[in-house]
């Protein structure tokens, strides 16, 4: 199916850039093949995974030991559209409310977030490879930040805007912008900072009125449950 995919990024001039990505979702995500390093043994050898079409469910290990820390089920490719039917359900409810009750929320998962700083943490020591040092500084502390920046910012962007018309024979009328959500957004996670660049789209999406699908790395599936899990 084609999707449209709305994401805000973060400028540096404190605003929202919006971007707009067309892609194809060709065949089922059963059917997604990668081959990616994940780390090394004691011996340096490389580990890697071939995700194969027959496979039913997807186990997550820890790239330096091979501990097995846990598994999800793979969508076929009928599976991924019911589940984008219950999501496009969902979202008629979600987007009926406003930015800033939505903003609420946003603010909901940022204390949980806060409270659960240590237990992500160490998931993404062992799934994705990173120090607790690095995966603080670099995953959940920008998610942290980005919660209540966005949130306050939505509410302002996200408004309706007057358009004044300047010339004298529309002195008396005026022109109106308004922001409707996509419908569903489609995340793809990268396996590097899965829950940092993954969790900044997934709140901007939700900011903005829509529902969101995420597939997930198949080497940092766990962290995407977390995050799913805190939301």
């Amino acid at each position: 199916p084609l999707v449209n995919v709305n994401v805000f990024f973060e400028g540096l001039t404190n605003h929202f850039r919006k971007t707009s990505v067309r892609f194809f979702l060709q065949g089922s995500f059963s059917n997604f093949s990668s081959r990616g390093f994940m780390g090394t043994t004691a011996t340096s050898t490389p580990i890697t995974h071939i995700f194969s079409k027959n496979e039913t469910s997807l186990v997550s290990t820890n790239p330096a030991t091979g501990e097995v820390i846990g598994t999800i089920p793979v969508f076929s490719a009928e599976k991924v559209y019911k589940e984008s039917l219950k999501a496009r359900e969902a979202q008629k409810d979600w987007a009926l409310l406003s930015p800033k009750t939505r903003s609420k929320f946003i603010i909901r998962f940022q204390k949980i977030l806060i409270e659960k700083a240590d237990e992500i943490a160490d998931l993404i020591v062992k799934e994705n490879g990173k120090t607790k040092n690095e995966a603080f500084i670099m995953e959940i502390a920008p998610v942290i930040d980005m919660a209540s920046y966005f949130a306050s910012l939505a509410v302002k962007t996200l408004k309706r805007q007057t358009i004044n018309f300047h010339f004298l024979a529309s002195a008396l009328k005026k022109g109106y912008v308004y922001f409707q959500p996509r419908g569903i957004i489609g995340i793809i996670s990268p396996w590097n900072f899965p829950f940092s660049l993954t969790a900044s789209e997934t709140l901007c999406a939700l900011l903005a009125g829509n529902a969101v699908l995420i597939k997930p790395s198949e080497h940092t599936s766990q962290i995407i449950m977390k995050l799913k899990e805190y939301l």
